[in-house]
């Protein structure tokens, strides 16, 4: 994946771009990986890794959101979420009804075990990858690389919570399809405890980990990409 990393970060303007795999069996964890020992939101741990440039295995105890743990298949669902309380008491729904719809909407991963997350260059065979583009017209251009040669359109689904956790990385991993959305305010919060934001500008684009070294050839030959690599470098 050093190859493709390489590319991304030379065409693209990224906050990051980081591997995940969905451990189900821990046998499966590759030797030498260090076991994040210190609790994080999921959201947060894609920023240290992304921004430290390190390797981790998250296990569920580890997993400090238990919104994000239920989403990513490693524990129950709160039953201050189930009931729509929690949505209800931040001003996020108007009633029981509303923050209920917004609990039972999210894409839901089962029976995992952990999180593998690495820098892109890093990995080996992640389920998924996620990039933080800066702006909307390097999110534009990734997406359009992922339909370069199939053509038709991407499906956007996301709600204001569960950015990382559900409508990126569960959904990316159940549809095996590319999605996007807008890193959540629980996120922009969170990550503060590590000295990292998530900007107003920035996106997520999660494409699925057997498509991005497809999807990294693809940027290299769009014409829009040509055009603006050309004007940076003054040819």
């Amino acid at each position: 994946m050093k190859e493709t990393a390489k590319k991304l970060k030379e065409i693209l303007n990224l906050n990051g771009v980081v591997g995940v795999t969905l451990i189900k069996d821990e046998k499966y964890v590759p030797d030498g990986i260090e076991t994040l020992e210190n609790p994080l939101f999921y959201c947060v741990m894609l920023k240290k890794a992304a921004s430290e440039r390190k390797s981790f295995y998250a296990p569920a105890e580890v997993q400090s959101c238990p919104r994000g743990k239920a989403v990513l298949g490693m524990g129950d669902t709160p039953e201050f979420e189930k009931t729509g309380e929690f949505y209800i008491n931040k001003s996020s729904a108007a009633d029981t009804r509303a923050a209920t719809r917004l609990v039972e909407s999210v894409p839901r991963l089962k029976d995992v075990k952990g999180t593998l997350i690495q820098p892109l260059e890093d990995a080996k065979n992640p389920d998924v990858v996620l990039a933080f583009p800066t702006n909307a017209r390097n999110a534009h251009e990734l997406i359009h690389a992922s339909i370069y040669q199939t053509g038709g359109s991407i499906n956007a689904e996301f709600a204001a919570p569960y950015s990382f956790c559900g409508y990126t990385t569960a959904r990316t991993y159940l549809n095996d399809e590319v999605s996007f959305a807008i890193p959540c305010g629980a996120a922009k919060k969170a990550v503060k405890m590590i000295g990292e934001e998530y900007t107003d500008e920035e996106l997520i684009v999660t494409i699925p980990g057997q498509q991005i070294n497809q999807v990294a050839e693809n940027l290299t030959k769009l014409g829009s990409v040509k055009e603006r690599m050309k004007a940076k470098t003054g040819e």
